[in-house]
């Protein structure tokens, strides 16, 4: 049974990991959970879809293309509700089997769960348009004023022609 999947980790805000598995994706899931990653995974949608999973998964990954982080990698800047609006629309929903086998999964400790609903409790994500910040706003870096922004709407920013989340144009910027 092929699974796809749209993933978060705590510890990463605002990206979300799009992929495939042939096994159970709660076992998939768990693989992700490596020495590099402080807390697990969460499943936010699985399918299983009608159509073959690596057509879904490359389909979402050209959906999403603009939004990707790397292009070696399965994760995307984006919402995840954006994510699961076009899910629903490709298979069967398996995202309550997933989340239950998650929460039966002996690899998980009480420990890594409970440091993944910490991480889940940090700060939300940015959002300019909660902040009272219009879309053509410019933005300048406080340790560089040299170095400008343009708020493209309530979560990217134009830097030099190109649309960024926040956190991006800050790395560039230093």
């Amino acid at each position: 049974m092929s699974i796809v999947y749209a993933a978060r980790n705590p510890a990463m805000p605002g990206l979300i990991k799009i992929g495939r598995t042939d096994q159970e994706a709660d076992a998939r899931l768990s693989q992700l959970y490596t020495t590099g990653v402080p807390v697990p995974f969460k499943c936010v949608m699985a399918v299983k879809p009608e159509r073959p999973a690596t057509e879904v998964e490359q389909a979402l990954h050209v959906a999403f293309e603009p939004h990707r982080l790397n292009p070696a990698r399965e994760f995307f800047e984006v919402a995840p509700e954006h994510v699961v609006a076009i899910m629903r629309l490709l298979g069967e929903d398996v995202t309550d089997q997933v989340q239950a086998a998650d929460d039966r999964d002996a690899r998980l400790t009480a420990t890594d769960r409970a440091a993944r609903e910490r991480a889940d409790r940090r700060r939300p994500n940015f959002n300019f348009k909660e902040m009272g910040i219009e879309p053509g706003t410019e933005l300048r870096f406080r340790d560089n004023d040299t170095v400008t922004v343009e708020v493209v709407d309530e979560r990217r920013v134009r830097m030099n022609g190109e649309e960024l989340s926040m956190t991006a144009a800050t790395t560039r910027a230093c």
